[in-house]
């Protein structure tokens, strides 16, 4: 299987300042409570985006954070992101998110957002951040998951759920798209996946608090789901559309 290498073309949204900026707030207000519990002093941590595009959570990171890589195998958004570079602690590179380029226990912060889907082996992906993390590094993991009723992309509903070979015919009948590239995991199967890292899960403490986590594009304050008791928020796990775990070894 190849690489999406022109994802930028295909998901613009992906390149769009007002929604990636409140995206890269929500990325900040999470790695910033974490650090915060753990007291961590983020201005002494260097950081890494994989997949990270044109670089906006970078932007936004790089005003705590000493020295923020961006990797990206979209050589149109890295391009873009360097030409828009206007922060000195900012450094963009073309590379490939199963096998990065930097050296052993170099990498202090890693952010991994909605990226494990896309790239042709999640499971070669996350030996990856485990190589390239500090002993007591940290990495954020957001992920999306199989059994969503609708996949944000495509905006189908149980898209993600079907075989492939069938998701590939439904996708190209309602949305004219020859291949459903993307490979999700349900939330049991990402835990497995992350079975060798420790895992604190901000899943439930974001949709609980959205204004805190810049969580109000997907989850307005005070709405039923944001209302719901965490009780029940558990129970619903398995069918929310997405996870926020940070992960450390």
């Amino acid at each position: 299987m190849i690489y999406q290498r022109n994802f930028s073309k295909i998901n613009r949204s992906v390149l769009d300042k007002k929604i990636r900026r409140v995206k890269a707030k929500k990325i900040a207000a999470v790695i910033k409570d974490f650090a915060n519990k753990r007291n961590i002093d983020l201005s002494k941590q260097i950081a890494l985006d994989i997949g990270g595009s044109a670089g906006y959570a970078a932007k936004e990171l790089s005003k705590h954070i000493r020295r923020v890589f961006v990797i990206d195998i979209d050589k149109q958004a890295i391009e873009l992101g360097r030409k828009q570079n206007n922060s000195t602690n900012i450094i963009y590179k073309i590379g490939d998110a199963m096998k990065m380029p930097f050296r052993n226990k170099s990498i202090d912060i890693i952010i991994c957002n909605q990226v494990y889907e896309h790239v042709p082996n999640y499971c070669t992906l996350v030996e990856e951040i485990r190589r390239v993390l500090t002993d007591d590094g940290f990495c954020y993991f957001s992920a999306g998951n199989r059994f969503a009723l609708v996949k944000q992309h495509y905006r189908l509903p149980f898209l993600s759920w079907l075989p492939k070979k069938v998701s590939n015919i439904y996708l190209k009948v309602f949305r004219g798209k020859p291949y459903y590239y993307e490979n999700l995991l349900s939330y049991s199967g990402l835990k497995k996946l992350l079975k060798t890292f420790e895992i604190k899960d901000y899943t439930l403490e974001v949709i609980k608090n959205p204004i805190k986590y810049y969580a109000i594009d997907q989850i307005k304050q005070h709405s039923l789901i944001s209302c719901l008791p965490k009780f029940v928020l558990k129970i619903l796990k398995p069918v929310i559309p997405g996870y926020i775990f940070i992960i450390k070894k």
